[in-house]
C-alpha cells in the first residue's frame, strides 16, 4: 500500500516509519522535523521526506537526535540545512558590500549553496564576529527592511539557502483524494483570534555608532498613536556616514513596528506547499475573519494517514 510520505536515508526508504511532523518559522531559517521507526538509523544521516504519492520532496535535512526505547522503536528529530547557518559562527567583515552578495560570501564560508537570493538594494559596512551565520543573516536582513521596507522571508528548500521579498498565496483548495477538492475556509477549525501592543513601538530614535556621546541622527513618531497607547520609544544605531536617508530608515522602522500584532491560530487540512510566508486568503464571517493572511509558523502533523497542519496566521 502507498504511503502518503516517505522518508528516504541513503536512497533507501525507511520502513515502519510513524508520527511525522515538520514545521517552521519565519523568524528562523532552519525548519525542523521528526518520526518514529522501527528502523535504526545512523545518527547524522542525511534525510529526505518526499510525498508518497507525487514523488515531490517536502524537506531535506540532517538527522541529529536520536532516541531508542524499549519496545525496539526510535524517536528521530533535525533540521533541514539551515542547521549549519546555526551551527556555524564566523568572524567576516563587510565593506559597502550589497546585502545579497554578502550574504552569499556567509553560506560560503559553512558550505550552504545558495538557490533564489533576491537582489537587495541596501549595503552593508561592519565586523561580525562571536555571531551564528543565522544570527548574521538575520541582522543584516532586518538592515535590509530598515533601509528599503521591503520585507524577506528566507528558508532551506532543497538543500539550498533561498531569500524572496514577496510571499506566495496559497491554493485555495485542498486536494483530499484524486479529483475531491475542499476549500481551505472549509477546513478551518479550533481558530484562536489574539490581540497584543507588547511589541508596539511608536517612537524612533536613531543614534549614530560611532560618537562616543549621544548623537540623535534622525527621528520618527506617530502622535496620534502615542495619544492611544502612550509612549512607546524605540531607540536603534546607525552609522551616520551610510548614505541612505536617516528620516527614510526611522520612518520603515515606524512603519514596522507601530502595529496592534493581530495573530489567529488555526487547524486545517495540511498541504506541501503551505509554509511560513504563505498567503491564504480568508473568508470566515464568524470570527471576522477576511483578506489575506501570512503563515508565521506552520507545524505540519501525519495521523491516521491524514495531513493536518496547525498554523499562526498574520494579517497581511
Amino acid at each position: 500500500m502507498q504511503t502518503l510520505y516517505k522518508i528516504v536515508v541513503n536512497k533507501e526508504e525507511v520502513e515502519n516509519c510513524g508520527n511525522l511532523s515538520w514545521g517552521d518559522d519565519i523568524e528562523t531559517i532552519a525548519s525542523e522535523f521528526s518520526f518514529e521507526s522501527t528502523s535504526d538509523i545512523e545518527i547524522g544521516s542525511k534525510i529526505l521526506i518526499a510525498n508518497g504519492t507525487t514523488g515531490k520532496e517536502v524537506l531535506r535535512g540532517i538527522l541529529t537526535d536520536k532516541q531508542r526505547y524499549t519496545n525496539k522503536t526510535f524517536s528521530y528529530s533535525g533540521f533541514d540545512y539551515g542547521f549549519y547557518l546555526n551551527k556555524n559562527e564566523v568572524i567576516i567583515q563587510f565593506n559597502k558590500v550589497k546585502i545579497d552578495t554578502a550574504i552569499r560570501q556567509l553560506c560560503a564560508k559553512v558550505n550552504v549553496p545558495c538557490g533564489n537570493i533576491c537582489s537587495i538594494n541596501a549595503y552593508v559596512t561592519k565586523i561580525f564576529k562571536d555571531k551564528t551565520v543565522s544570527d548574521i543573516i538575520i541582522e543584516l536582513l532586518e538592515l535590509a527592511t530598515q533601509k528599503t521596507s521591503a520585507q524577506y522571508v528566507f528558508s532551506c528548500q532543497n538543500g539550498k539557502l533561498e531569500i524572496v521579498n514577496t510571499k506566495q498565496k496559497c491554493e485555495s483548495q485542498i486536494e483530499l483524494a484524486q479529483g475531491h477538492l475542499i476549500s481551505i475556509n472549509d477546513s478551518l477549525g479550533n481558530i484562536t483570534y489574539s490581540e497584543s501592543i507588547q511589541d508596539l513601538k511608536n517612537s524612533i530614535t536613531l543614534v549614530d555608532t560611532k560618537e562616543k556621546t549621544t548623537f540623535v541622527v534622525a527621528s520618527a513618531k506617530d502622535s496620534a498613536s502615542i495619544q492611544k497607547f502612550g509612549l512607546l520609544g524605540q531607540i536603534e544605531s546607525i552609522d551616520k556616514d551610510d548614505k541612505t536617508s536617516k528620516s527614510v530608515v526611522a520612518q520603515n522602522i515606524l512603519k514596522d513596528l507601530n502595529k496592534v500584532t493581530v495573530s489567529i491560530s488555526v487547524d486545517m487540512l495540511g498541504t506541501d506547499d503551505f509554509k511560513k510566508g504563505s498567503i491564504l486568503s480568508l473568508d470566515y464571517p464568524d470570527y471576522g475573519l477576511s483578506g489575506d493572511y501570512y503563515a508565521k509558523s506552520t507545524r505540519h502533523n501525519i495521523a491516521n494517514k491524514n495531513h493536518y497542519v496547525n498554523a499562526e496566521l498574520v494579517k497581511v
